[in-house]
């Protein structure tokens, strides 16, 4: 979990204001991520510069089956929540 963490506030603006200050505390200390601040900050929240909200949507929209967004990121039509 340790390595996970240092990733996300490394390659992540939002966790590195989300979780400032609190870098080294147990999760359970740590402020909740709700799904509408995720929505709200995903380009920020994503450590993969190649990942936009706005391409993973198309994509997702854009499914008929098992396909791979960007060549490397499985995706279902099964996996929408609209």
């Amino acid at each position: 979990m340790h390595l996970l963490r240092e990733h996300a506030y490394a390659n992540s603006p939002f966790y590195r204001r989300f979780h400032k200050g609190r870098e080294d505390r147990p999760l359970d200390e740590l402020p909740v991520l709700s799904n509408s601040l995720l929505m709200e900050h995903f380009d920020e929240i994503v450590t993969d510069p190649l990942v936009r909200l706005a391409d993973v949507e198309d994509h997702v929209a854009s499914l008929r089956g098992l396909e791979l967004f960007g060549g490397q990121i499985e995706g279902s039509a099964l996996e929408r929540t609209e």
